[in-house]
């Protein structure tokens, strides 16, 4: 007689299921134009390519230290000015979302997250068994955060604030007067932020912020290079750590990952480089020069762009189609495009659409015409 297997999910798990961006990503038409995924249209720069050829002729690929490949940690501690124990090369940023939830949230806690922002944030707050409050983004702000929003929603048992400037899936970019307010009121408060920074180096027009690390080192900053210069791919993020807590949220790097991928490590150091911050500043301009050319498009085709002075996505509604899971298949189907129905971020997406023009122009250009001809038919 066979025992009786118990194999059910966890309580934690029950129900997870990946995002609604990957399903619709998923059942995209192959041949459609993608204006969903958050992915530059471009190679990886020639200066990292050749580095990662060189690093595999060696035919040694040993463990990096568990904080990351040393030359690397030190040009991200040079970048923000901070000690380099702070400093940890994560596998993207979204290990380091989990590395500062695991690492700050105990359950019952509460985490307050932007509505709408990144699913992984509120999933991740979730598994710990935190408490998700969430602040409003409003397209009359433009989606800007703000500190009254902030601050509305903040309870005494609240442990760590998400901030997202230029932020995803928006594209909003906070006024520097308010950032600066929000890092300030934080650090009088003495309440810890996460900031999502994976955008901030690809800021060039107005308005523009330093890295919240500027107004306050009470807290975590992530970025990466999976924007900046198109390796999302190669998985290279890392997180700033307070000082109080950086042992620790190595530790659990080490336990979760053991350490990144060695050769992609000695590879990335090119990304601080003359040639690597270069292509860096140069994808910035292109990406400037192409959300201008999308909005003009977009705009042209009956869309109305409430976020999108960053990053580089549009987040946009179409007056005569107000249900943006419905307008995402309509598009799909009848013209060959993809976006990302705004209510994959949060009930405050709703009824907005996410464009990304980090396509090439050509391809902007193919798919407004489609968009449009399909909207009036």
């Amino acid at each position: 007689m066979n025992p009786t297997w118990n194999i059910v999910p966890a309580q934690r798990v029950e129900g997870l299921g990946i995002t609604l961006i990957r399903q619709i990503m998923g059942r995209a038409p192959a041949d459609a134009i993608n204006l969903g995924i958050g992915q530059v249209d471009g190679d990886v720069p020639d200066v990292i390519y050749n580095a990662l050829v060189n690093a595999r002729a060696s035919h040694s690929a040993p463990y990096p230290p568990t904080p990351g490949f040393p030359p690397l940690v030190q040009k991200i501690a040079d970048h923000y000015g901070v000690d380099r124990s702070r400093v940890t090369v994560t596998i993207g940023v979204q290990e380091s979302i989990a590395l500062a939830c695991f690492s700050m949230l105990n359950a019952g806690d509460t985490l307050l997250i932007p509505d709408p922002a990144f699913p992984v944030y509120e999933v991740l707050g979730r598994l710990i068994g935190a408490k998700i409050h969430t602040y409003p983004l409003r397209a009359e702000d433009r989606f800007r955060p703000t500190w009254e929003q902030i601050s509305k929603a903040l309870t005494p048992d609240t442990r760590l604030v998400f901030l997202c400037s230029p932020g995803n899936p928006t594209g909003a970019v906070a006024t520097p007067d308010e950032w600066e307010r929000i890092g300030r009121e934080l650090n009088e408060r003495q309440i810890p932020f996460f900031s999502d920074e994976i955008y901030l180096d690809l800021q060039v027009s107005e308005p523009n912020h330093p890295t919240m690390l500027n107004i306050s080192e009470r807290g975590f900053v992530s970025a990466g290079l999976s924007k900046t210069h198109a390796l999302a791919g190669w998985r290279i993020g890392w997180l700033i750590s307070p000082v109080e807590i950086a042992g620790q949220v190595t530790a659990l790097h080490q336990y979760l990952v053991t350490s990144g991928p060695s050769p992609l490590h000695e590879a990335a150091l090119q990304a601080f480089e003359p040639d690597g911050i270069a292509y860096r500043d140069a994808l910035a301009a292109q990406l400037v020069e192409r959300r201008e050319l999308a909005r003009g498009l977009f705009e042209d085709a009956g869309f109305e762009i409430r976020g999108g002075d960053g990053a580089f996505y549009l987040f946009a509604r179409h007056p005569r189609y107000p249900d943006d899971l419905q307008l995402i298949e309509h598009l799909m189907a009848h013209a060959g495009v993809i976006m990302i129905p705004g209510r994959a971020f949060g009930p405050g997406g709703e009824g907005f659409v996410r464009i990304s023009y980090a396509a090439a122009p050509e391809k902007l250009r193919e798919a407004a015409r489609r968009v449009k001809a399909a909207l009036a038919d």
